[in-house]
């Protein structure tokens, strides 16, 4: 009977504390973010890095909190390597790592209070 009831009584305890959890609310960006992210997205994948950019520059302005301009300057870092770049420049890498750690470091300091923002987790992942 112990057998039967521990589990039962340990999975009734975990579904209870799911729920008393409850689930984060879905944040959408800000509609200027957005839009400025978009322009930056494109300019990426237009291969006009210094269009995306200036958008994700003028995103991090406005919004210096948000990881996603952060994400958004490291991946046209991103985009300038694989893109633009016939061999591999260390300088450039090493600038394309530090972005990305710095897009993650504020990804996860805006997910502890926006654990509903989706793109704050594509943020820290990539």
């Amino acid at each position: 009977m112990k057998k039967i009831l521990l589990p039962a009584v340990l999975t009734a305890c975990f579904l209870a504390a799911t729920a008393a959890a409850g689930k984060p609310k879905y944040e959408l960006l800000p509609e200027e973010l957005r839009l400025l992210s978009k322009k930056g997205i494109d300019g990426i994948y237009a291969v006009d890095l210094a269009e995306a950019e200036k958008n994700f520059n003028l995103a991090l302005k406005k919004y210096p909190e948000h990881p996603f301009p952060h994400f958004g300057i490291a991946m046209a870092k991103w985009a300038h390597l694989e893109y633009l770049e016939d061999e591999s420049d260390p300088k450039l890498e090493k600038e394309y790592s530090e972005l990305t750690d710095k897009a993650v470091s504020v990804g996860l300091k805006w997910i502890k209070k926006h654990p509903g923002d989706a793109n704050a987790y594509l943020a820290v992942g990539g």
